[in-house]
């Protein structure tokens, strides 16, 4: 049995001696010369850099006992394809507070890794794998957000959305974290009753209220497409496409709602304006319903026309 594997299984004993105890000196633990003692007492630092919450009676009692409350042991330790799966996670997570947390974490669970994989996995992937920079959130706003998540908690945000031209205060009950392109809050407006996603870089300000609401039931559907983010009511679209890029659009579906039938095109989204900027790089896709974003293609396209004159 390897070094890794030997103190695995000590720590492991220990922390069975250790829950739910109402402690133990270290000879109750087995050290019963100076050489297990030291063993113990190193094992005893181990579950602590391993962020276990052990406790100790050091401070008024000789000799001090130690014990672990509230604690679920861990079951069997990670195989090589889960190592590989926790360690891309955390990579891809990026280089700002949410990947430090997640490495933070990863560090105080290496030691129920099989084998010692991890190690390999920390110091050559990173090499190999591109993290995305942008896939960042701030780790107090991460906590904000997951402790109402989890408890029903209200909050109130300073948000500057597109549409308006200053940043206002909001008060939301969150209902749903998820990232799209970037991170998005789906969240419940109390005061119009209903619910709205968020962008969380244009968060500017917030606070966790001690406010708690009922949890209502989560939207039918919670529009996680980059085309129906905003809370406007679906529009049904048809386009004309020339044959290259109807079989383009038939081999990569673009919206779940996309249907594709000879040169026609048609899909129902909610952002007409995400849509319409894609549609204006395809080389050929001309609007036909509605007559409104059909005009507004026309005059984008004039526009272009214009400044290329």
């Amino acid at each position: 049995m390897s070094d890794k594997e030997q103190q695995f299984q000590r720590l492991m004993r220990l922390v069975g001696e250790l829950v739910g105890s109402r402690g133990k000196t270290v000879a109750e633990l087995g050290g019963l010369d100076n050489s297990s003692r030291r063993q113990i007492q190193r094992d005893l630092l181990k579950l602590r850099e391993c962020g276990l919450p052990l406790r100790d009676s050091e401070s008024h009692e000789r000799p001090p006992r130690y014990w672990l409350e509230n604690l679920r042991v861990a079951g069997a330790q990670l195989d090589l394809e889960e190592t590989l799966a926790v360690t891309l996670a955390t990579l891809l997570a990026g280089p700002k507070d949410l990947g430090q947390l997640a490495r933070r974490g990863w560090n105080k669970l290496h030691y129920a890794v099989l084998n010692g994989q991890e190690l390999r996995a920390k110091s050559d992937l990173p090499l190999k794998v591109s993290t995305q920079t942008s896939w960042d959130l701030p780790g107090d706003l991460l906590k904000a957000l997951s402790t109402a998540l989890l408890d029903a908690r209200r909050v109130r945000l300073f948000y500057h959305s597109f549409k308006d031209p200053e940043p206002r205060w909001r008060v939301i009950e969150p209902a749903q974290l998820f990232f799209q392109d970037r991170w998005y809050l789906c969240a419940r407006d109390p005061q119009e009753g209903l619910h709205k996603n968020f962008r969380l870089e244009r968060i500017r300000e917030f606070e966790l209220l001690k406010e708690t609401f009922k949890r209502p039931s989560p939207p039918a559907n919670p529009h996680f497409h980059k085309w129906d983010l905003v809370g406007a009511e679906p529009v049904a679209i048809r386009c004309r496409v020339d044959s290259s890029v109807a079989r383009w659009l038939r081999e990569n579906p673009v919206h779940p709602t996309q249907n594709v039938e000879g040169g026609e095109f048609t899909l129902s989204v909610r952002d007409t304006e995400s849509f319409l900027i894609w549609a204006l790089g395809l080389s050929h896709c001309e609007v036909l319903e509605p007559p409104g974003l059909r005009e507004r293609m026309r005059s984008r396209l004039q526009e272009m026309l214009q400044r290329m004159s």
